[in-house]
């Protein structure tokens, strides 16, 4: 659980940053420049990896970090910081469906506490949100939250060692190449590339090795709940640092019922990864 509060934390203020620095910027170019700053810091621990095993983080990384990056940042274009963040809550549903893929069981426990973390994290951020104009970046967010889950499944039944993650961004990045020479190239400002290679080594590369880390240590309805931790941190940051308003009441009362279901599920569900 440690390594994912860790992560946590290093992935909330990606939510702001991006919204505030990168929602200008062509989403292949920025998720290639991203992914790539990520392999070339991890690429040299995959060394002495056997090849089967770098092949399977390959296919979890396209998935987990190369779609889910450009349909994120895509969604950036028509959402704010603060609506992406609540429509990450969906996340721990995808995860219990993709282990269910794999074989894992659920009891009535596990559905109360991705519930109760679900409409935590909703209640944190919920605004009212101009739906007609913002369809296109709900889908896109929808699709980033279907692979991140997918790849996490992946990544805990497939892989499970921190060695591959440079073979998960390197096979990310060239996923994305072609989607970044399609569209249009622009050269980043000096603020897109301090924030580019921040998100590549902090949010993206040492952020994603504490979780995917971190994953292989719990049990599947932990891994749910703590996809909304990130939430309500997320909307912090860009409340102090980005100048994005939240209501105080709600979002107090969802940051209380997301660590509830965390407090439940360190309790109540220590149950065997199948």
């Amino acid at each position: 659980m440690t390594y994912l509060l860790a992560a946590t934390v290093c992935m909330a203020l990606s939510f702001g940053l991006i919204g505030s620095v990168l929602a200008d910027m062509p989403a292949g170019e920025a998720a290639f420049i991203r992914l790539l700053v990520a392999a070339l810091v991890f690429l040299p621990f995959a060394r002495g990896v056997e090849w089967r095993k770098q092949w399977r983080a390959a296919l979890a990384g396209v998935v987990q970090f190369g779609a889910m990056h450009l349909l994120f940042l895509h969604a950036f274009r028509y959402l704010q910081g603060s609506e992406a963040a609540v429509l990450t809550a969906a996340t721990p549903a995808y995860v219990a469906l993709a282990a269910c893929m794999f074989g894992a069981r659920f009891r009535a426990v596990h559905l109360l506490c991705i519930t109760l973390a679900v409409a935590g994290a909703a209640l944190a951020v919920w605004q009212r949100l101009p739906w007609q104009d913002i369809l296109a970046g709900v889908l896109l967010m929808e699709g980033a939250n279907i692979c991140f889950a997918l790849g996490q499944v992946l990544w805990k039944r497939r892989v499970d060692d921190s060695r591959c993650m440079g073979s998960a961004y390197a096979a990310a990045a060239l996923a994305v190449l072609p989607f970044c020479l399609a569209g249009d190239i622009c050269m980043p400002t000096p603020h897109q590339w301090l924030a580019l290679l921040y998100l590549g080594t902090v949010p993206t590369g040492l952020g994603f090795w504490l979780w995917n880390r971190g994953a292989s240590r719990v049990g599947y309805t932990q891994l749910a709940v703590m996809n909304n931790a990130k939430i309500p941190a997320a909307v912090l940051f860009s409340l102090l640092l980005f100048g994005e308003k939240v209501s105080p009441l709600p979002f107090t009362a969802g940051c209380i019922m997301v660590l509830a279901a965390i407090c439940i599920s360190a309790w109540k569900c220590r149950e065997n990864t199948p």
